[in-house]
C-alpha cells in the first residue's frame, strides 16, 4: 500500500510540473498627461512586465522577475518626437501609482503626485523638465497644479480641503476647508484658484470667495489667452465657462461613447487633451483626434 501511495505522489508531482507554465505579459499606458508651457505634452509612461505561473491548480500570481516602471515623457502636440526623459519610480510589486489628474508643468518645472511601494499615501513631487532635481517633498496630497512661475503648488489634501505650498514643500497651508473640494487649478495670471465640490468655485489665492457656477465640470483647467475662461467636461462635451459673464460654450463631443473627462487646454487654446477611457489629443473644432500611445 505504501508503495502505491509513493507512486501516486510521484505521478501527481510530475503532472503538476508538466502542467506549470510561465506567462510573460508586457503593457504600457500613458497616464496623467498635461500641457507644458511651450505647447508640448508631458505625461507619465507606466510600463509593466508581469510574469505569472500557471498550473493545474490555477494562476499563482506574479512571480520573481515582475516589475513596474514609471517614466516621465514628453511628446509634441501632433504626436511626433516622443521622448523618454527620466525614470521616476520602479517597483517589483506593482505597488506604485499616480493620480488621474496629477501632472502640471510651468516653465522648466513639472510637479506630480506619487505613491511608491513603501508608502500608503500619495506625496507631491517636483522635477525639472530635463529630468534633473527630482524632489519628493514628503507632503501628502494629490492633483497638484503649479502657479505660472512654478514657485507655488496648489493641491488637494485628501479629506482636508485645498492647500498651497512652496515648490520645495515649505509654507504649506490650507486655503479651502471644504473636505469635498477637489481638482484645484491655478489661473494663468497666478491670481485665482478654481476647484470643484458641489459646484465650480473660484477664489483668490488666499481662499476668499469670488464666484460659483452651478454648471458642473470635472477637473477644471484655466485658459491661457482668455484668463477668465475655465474649461472642463460635463461627461459628454467640452465646456468653456466665462467666469466674468457666466456664459458657457459647449464644444466638441469628446467621445463616440458619449462620455469623457480630464480636459486640459493647450497654451495656444487650439487643442485639448481628454480621455474616453484612453488619453487623446483633439483640435478645438473636434478634428484630428489621436491617442497618446507610448
Amino acid at each position: 500500500m505504501r508503495k502505491i501511495w509513493i507512486v501516486i505522489s510521484v505521478i501527481v508531482i510530475l503532472l503538476m510540473f508538466q502542467g506549470c507554465s510561465i506567462e510573460v505579459t508586457e503593457y504600457t499606458e500613458a497616464k496623467a498627461p498635461n500641457w507644458t508651457s511651450d505647447g508640448k505634452i508631458i505625461f507619465i509612461e507606466d510600463y509593466n512586465y508581469v510574469k505569472d505561473r500557471h498550473s493545474l491548480f490555477g494562476t499563482s500570481g506574479n512571480i520573481e522577475g515582475s516589475y513596474e516602471i514609471l517614466t516621465l515623457c514628453e511628446v509634441n502636440s501632433d504626436g511626433t518626437v516622443y521622448e523618454e526623459i527620466t525614470e521616476v519610480a520602479r517597483s517589483e510589486n506593482h505597488a506604485i501609482s499616480i493620480a488621474i489628474n496629477s501632472t502640471s508643468s510651468a516653465g522648466d518645472w513639472v510637479t506630480f503626485d506619487l505613491r511608491t511601494e513603501d508608502e500608503s499615501v500619495h506625496r507631491i513631487c517636483t522635477i525639472r523638465k530635463d529630468g534633473s532635481n527630482f524632489n519628493n517633498t514628503g507632503i501628502e496630497g494629490q492633483h497638484p497644479d503649479f502657479s505660472p512661475d512654478a514657485s507655488r503648488i496648489v493641491y488637494q489634501k485628501p479629506n482636508q480641503g485645498i492647500w498651497i505650498m512652496d515648490r520645495d514643500g515649505g509654507n504649506d497651508h490650507r486655503i479651502i476647508s471644504d473636505t469635498d473640494a477637489s481638482y484645484p487649478a491655478y489661473s494663468r495670471n497666478g491670481q485665482k484658484v478654481c476647484y470643484v465640490s458641489d459646484s465650480l468655485y473660484v477664489t483668490d489665492t488666499s481662499g476668499a470667495f469670488l464666484n460659483a457656477f452651478r454648471n458642473y465640470i470635472d477637473m477644471p483647467d484655466w485658459g491661457t489667452l482668455d484668463t477668465n475662461a475655465i474649461c472642463g467636461s460635463n461627461g459628454h462635451f467640452i465646456l468653456i465657462i466665462d467666469t466674468g459673464t457666466g456664459d458657457i460654450d459647449s464644444l466638441t463631443q469628446i467621445s463616440d461613447l458619449g462620455w469623457g473627462w480630464g480636459v486640459k487646454w493647450s497654451p495656444n487654446e487650439n487643442y485639448f487633451i481628454a480621455s474616453d477611457g484612453a488619453w487623446f489629443v483633439i483640435n478645438r473644432d473636434g478634428s484630428n483626434k489621436w491617442y497618446l500611445q507610448p
